[in-house]
């Protein structure tokens, strides 16, 4: 009696554990502090919350590039990655970035603004006074590295600047320090690192959407669209600025339960979800699911398309 009484506790203990596991999914965020990462943080906190039957934990990660290719190597269930990462994954021309075969359109979150930060007290005004300067353009993977490129390169200096692969928190650092020039990030508006960093060096932004229209940004890459950042959101920033914006999407695999991802999307565009994601991170508040599908040229993950569906008719009302 006792062997099978010790057999039933570990067949329990056994299948406890597999469940357990079978029920975890793992969502990729990004570098830690970045706005990926808190997001990511913050979806997990209200997903968990309320839909116990699974677990979502977060992972750090390198940022979109990194995610993407995690993405397509089944190694993570969730990830945040760039509307236009997504969208040029799709193109089997362009190189160094994974084909998406698996990924799956869940909503597109917040705006990821374009940010070229420097000193207050820098003479730099435009990104082509850049040349054989020292830019912090983030981690190795990120979309922000990824994006920095695409701009140098379209206005002629990518070859001609020394980019820096670290990330926006050790780049402010750096900036302040005065080891490298400026710092390029790809995140919401305001960012929380930035706000931090610029109540100890006051600091400027530099206008970018001159340069992008005149180089040809947004003909190239038409995921991009302009965007306006409003004076005084960070120390130092005194007038407005004009520059460009892509999307930050939410995507899961195909193994995801349909109903797990269509109940998620229902709690977060509920107005406590709102709230609470306004209350984790700054660009929460832009939450809104009349833009959950703009910016989104992929496949829908079968639980999403239930939900923007239904959506889509309370919209349109009764025929």
């Amino acid at each position: 009696m006792r062997q099978v009484s010790h057999l039933l506790m570990l067949f329990l203990l056994v299948c406890t554990t597999g469940c357990e596991q079978q029920n975890t999914l793992i969502l990729a965020g990004g570098p830690a502090g970045g706005t990926f990462y808190l997001y990511a943080q913050g979806l997990s906190g209200l997903l968990n919350k309320h839909l116990t039957d699974h677990t979502l934990k977060v992972e750090r990660s390198g940022g979109s590039l990194a995610n993407l290719r995690r993405m397509e190597k089944n190694r993570v269930d969730m990830a945040l990655v760039f509307a236009g990462d997504a969208y040029v994954s799709q193109d089997p021309q362009v190189q160094g970035i994974p084909r998406i075969e698996r990924s799956l359109a869940v909503a597109r979150l917040y705006d990821s603004v374009a940010q070229l930060i420097v000193r207050q007290s820098s003479p730099i005004t435009m990104a082509q006074q850049l040349v054989n300067t020292r830019v912090a353009v983030g981690s190795p993977g990120s979309g922000s590295a990824l994006s920095a490129r695409r701009f140098f390169e379209k206005i002629g200096i990518w070859d001609r600047i020394v980019p820096v692969y670290i990330s926006l928190a050790e780049g402010m650092n750096e900036l302040n320090r005065g080891r490298v020039e400026a710092v390029w990030a790809m995140v919401g508006f305001p960012d929380q690192t930035i706000l931090q960093s610029s109540r100890d060096v006051p600091i400027r932004l530099i206008a970018l959407f001159d340069e992008a229209v005149t180089s040809g940004v947004f003909t190239t890459y038409p995921f991009y669209g302009a965007t306006q950042l409003l004076a005084g959101t960070y120390r130092g920033m005194d007038q407005d600025i004009m520059t460009f914006a892509d999307g930050a999407l939410w995507l899961a695999q195909p193994e995801v339960p349909a109903d797990y991802v269509y109940r998620a999307l229902k709690l977060l565009y509920s107005r406590p979800g709102q709230r609470y994601l306004s209350t984790m991170v700054p660009v929460g508040m832009e939450l809104d699911p009349v833009k959950g599908r703009m910016g989104v040229r992929m496949p829908l993950h079968p639980g999403a398309a239930r939900f923007w569906e239904e959506f889509r008719q309370k919209r349109l009302g009764p025929t």
